[in-house]
């Protein structure tokens, strides 16, 4: 595992980064700031200062360590739970070839959509009401578009039950590491180890694309998942806080 504070510069906040895709996507003016543990208040805040000045709307804020000090309209909305693991050898898998598929078709099943969509309950986007027009919809479809279509994933990975898709794992190679991106199970069909029989290949895929380590995000409010995770052999690399600020 990466160790955290080899990231760390030495001297204040990187600045602001102007976010093309998401200001077009959402249609005003987005910013990122990443803040490090050895940022000062002032320093942050000034960066703060400077965005309102170039009349921006939202920004993310990535933080490892809390900010209690920020202004108002500025919401903590996801801790960001960074799960990581060695993928484990072929030989102690349980994978089940006769229920498990890749999707190969660039034409949308709704199936897919749905189950999309269920993955992004604890989604930032979808729990900060600011969002009003349908931002968390219309994003997380063009997520799974792009994916089937192989823009944003290298495999879709889905089980099926009676011809229906009831669930779904999406596998991108990011940074040199295999990433778990989207992971659903259909509601009404929980319970029957569908979850296990996904991750399971995912790992598989992942060892043929010749990647040795895998990693998945989740939200620490999303608790089903993170025992989830856990359960399958994942240990908590990192935790970060992702505040989103509306001027």
């Amino acid at each position: 595992m990466t160790n955290l504070s080899s990231k760390i510069p030495p001297l204040g906040v990187r600045g602001l980064d102007f976010l093309v895709w998401d200001s077009n996507f959402f249609g005003y003016k987005i910013g990122f700031l990443e803040i490090f543990e050895n940022d000062k208040k002032e320093e942050i805040l000034a960066e703060i200062e400077q965005a309102k000045k170039e009349n921006y709307k939202l920004l993310y804020l990535k933080s490892i360590k809390k900010l209690d000090f920020l202004p108002e309209n500025a919401f903590l909305v996801d801790e960001k739970i960074t799960f990581l693991q060695d993928i484990p050898s072929i030989e102690t898998l349980g994978i089940k070839p006769n229920v498990i598929d890749i999707y190969e078709s660039e034409i949308i099943d709704e199936n897919l959509i749905n189950l999309t969509l269920q993955s992004g309950e604890f989604s930032r986007f979808k729990i900060d009401k600011n969002f009003k027009n349908q931002e968390f919809e219309r994003l997380y479809k063009i997520w799974i578009e792009k994916s089937v279509k192989k823009e944003l994933a290298q495999k879709v990975i889905i089980q099926k039950i009676n011809d229906k898709i009831v669930g779904l794992l999406t596998l991108n190679i990011r940074n040199n590491r295999a990433n778990i991106d989207i992971l659903a199970v259909d509601t009404d069909f929980r319970g029957q180890h569908i979850g296990k029989n996904l991750v399971e290949k995912s790992f598989l895929e992942a060892s043929l694309l010749g990647q040795k380590e895998i990693q998945v995000i989740t939200q620490k409010a999303n608790e089903n998942a993170c025992a989830f995770y856990q359960k399958m052999g994942f240990s908590i690399e990192k935790i970060e806080n992702i505040y989103h600020f509306w001027i």
